[in-house]
C-alpha cells in the first residue's frame, strides 16, 4: 500500500524503482492511494499498470491513516499487507526477503526493516548527515544492527516506510487512527507509531528484519533549516498526543491552574527559541532552535486539547 499526495513524480520514480523489485512465484497487488491530490498522479500509476498490478483508489479525505483506511477497507488483502512510501527505493530482494522472514518467524505478527537516507545531489551539511538524532526524526533512518531482534529490546517500534502485517492483524476491522499522521493541515507526526502501540500493548510481536531494505529518498528542501524546525514542531504534538499528560490529577481538579502551568511551559521555550536565533553557529543555532520547537509544539497542543491523548481523540480504531 502506497498513499501518496501530490508527489506524481516521485511516485513516478518510486514506481520505476519497484519494477525492478524481483516478484518472481510471488502473487503482489500494488495499491496506489491518491489522498486528494491536484496534480498527474492517477495518470503515473495508469503508465505503470502494464509492469506492475496496481489498483488505483482515491481518497478525498485529507490524512494518510484516511488514505491507509481507504486501501484496508476496499482491497481484498492478501496473507502480508506491506506498507511503504511515494519516496522510497527498495532493494531488489525487498518482497522475496519479507515473504522468506515472515514465513520463518510465524509467531511474529508484526515486521519492520532497514530504512536508510538517500541524501540530494546538493550539497548536504555534514553536520547533518553526522547527527543520529536528525537522521532519525527528519529523514526516516531506522537502522538497529545488522541481526533480527525482536522490537521490545529495543525499545522501539516499524517505521513507516517499510513494515508490512499479517492479514489476520486487521482481521477483527482494526484501522488507522486519522487523526494523526501526514495531512496538509495540523500534522502531527506518528501515521503508524500509533497503531503499533496499540498492537504492542496488546501483546503482538514484532521483529527487526534487516534484510529487508529499503531507501528513503530526502529531498532539497528537507535539508532547509525551516523544514528541520517544522518537523521538530509536529514531533512535539506528537509527543503530546501519544503521550499521558503530565499533572492529569491538577487538570481534573484545578483545570485553570493546569493550564497557566501549561501555557508558562509554553512561554518559556518560545523565549529559548528566539535566544536560539541569536547564535551564530549554523549548527548550534538549528540544534537549539529544534529542541525549543519540539517542546512549542507539545505545549500548543496541550494548551489547544487540554489533556486529551491518543485514547480520547481515537475515532481510528
Amino acid at each position: 500500500i502506497i498513499p501518496t499526495y501530490n508527489r506524481a513524480e516521485t511516485l513516478r520514480q518510486t514506481l520505476g524503482n519497484i519494477t525492478r523489485v524481483d516478484g518472481n512465484g510471488l502473487s503482489v497487488e500494488l495499491v496506489v492511494v491518491n489522498n486528494n491530490s491536484c496534480d498527474h498522479t492517477k495518470d503515473v500509476a495508469a503508465a505503470f499498470s502494464d509492469r506492475l498490478s496496481i489498483v488505483y483508489l482515491f481518497e478525498p479525505k485529507p490524512g494518510k491513516n484516511c488514505a491507509l483506511n481507504k486501501a484496508l477497507n476496499e482491497i481484498r488483502l492478501g496473507e502480508l499487507v506491506v506498507f511503504t512510501d511515494d519516496d522510497v527505493k527498495p532493494n531488489p530482494d525487498w518482497l522475496k526477503v519479507i515473504c522468506e522472514v515472515s514465513k520463518r518467524k510465524s509467531e511474529f505478527d508484526v515486521f519492520g526493516g532497514r530504512v536508510y537516507p538517500i541524501w540530494p545531489e546538493t550539497d548536504v551539511p555534514g553536520w547533518i548527515k553526522a547527527n543520529n538524532e536528525i537522521r532519525i526524526l527528519c529523514y526516516g533512518e531506522h537502522e538497529y544492527g545488522d541481526r533480527e531482534v525482536d522490537y521490545r529490546s529495543l525499545d522501539q517500534r516499524p517505521f513507516g516506510p517499510n513494515f508490512w502485517v499479517r492479514k489476520s492483524v486487521f482481521d477483527s476491522g482494526r484501522r488507522f487512527n486519522e487523526n494523526i499522521g501526514p495531512r496538509p493541515k495540523d500534522r502531527i507526526m506518528g501515521s503508524e507509531t500509533s497503531f503499533l502501540l496499540e498492537l504492542e500493548q496488546e501483546g503482538y510481536d514484532m521483529l527487526y528484519a534487516p534484510q529487508a531494505v529499503v531507501g528513503h529518498y530526502v529531498m532539497p528542501y528537507q535539508i532547509k533549516e525551516s523544514y528541520l524546525l517544522k518537523r521538530a514542531y509536529t514531533k512535539g504534538k506528537s509527543i503530546a498526543f501519544l503521550g499521558r499528560p503530565k499533572l492529569p490529577r491538577l487538570y481534573a481538579t484545578a483545570r485553570p491552574v493546569w493550564y497557566l502551568w501549561r501555557l508558562g511551559s509554553w512561554l518559556k521555550y518560545e523565549l529559548k527559541y528566539l535566544r536560539s536565533k541569536l547564535v551564530r553557529d549554523v549548527e548550534k543555532r538549528i540544534i537549539a532552535g529544534m529542541h525549543a520547537m519540539k517542546w512549542i509544539g507539545y505545549n500548543v497542543y496541550h494548551l489547544k486539547n487540554g489533556a486529551l491523548t491518543n485514547k480520547e481523540t481515537n475515532n481510528g480504531t
